[in-house]
């Protein structure tokens, strides 16, 4: 069995911080209700961008043979990874507390599939940061 030396604590820790470092630069946060004046927070999703590896599950065909690129709610479900301001109400009507819901993704999926609004908001912030991403990723080839 081996064993653990504090070199390889320290770089698996170094690893770990550099990993998340990296998955918040795909971060962001996404508005779907804005926060109203009486003191009612926004109610916002969080997202990773897709990365680039993913792309082709992104690309669609249009009639006329030209690519496009198409979010779906699988898409919505896969890539949303957490909320705030979302609440028991917000899941289960009247009969929910004003309490803070606790995001887990099968929560999220059973929600947005009623709320296709919601999830709409959510596939084109995905296609967003898509094409920020590769405009940026081009724009820094160029230099």
């Amino acid at each position: 069995m081996a064993s653990t030396t504090p070199q390889t604590t320290a770089t698996a820790t170094a690893v770990d911080r550099l990993l998340a470092q990296m998955r918040a630069q795909r971060a962001r946060w996404v508005e779907l209700v804005p926060a109203t004046e009486g003191g009612v927070p926004a109610k916002r999703v969080q997202i990773l961008r897709p990365p680039e590896a993913d792309l082709p599950d992104f690309l669609t065909t249009t009639p006329d043979g030209k690519h496009t690129l198409s979010a779906e709610q699988r898409h919505v479900e896969k890539y949303t990874i957490g909320w705030d301001g979302i609440t028991e109400a917000d899941l289960i009507g009247p009969a929910g507390s004003s309490e803070a819901a606790p995001f887990a993704p099968a929560l999220w999926a059973a929600l947005t599939v009623d709320r296709m609004a919601w999830s709409r908001v959510v596939a084109q912030a995905l296609l967003d940061a898509i094409v920020e991403h590769r405009n940026a990723v081009e724009g820094d080839a160029k230099n």
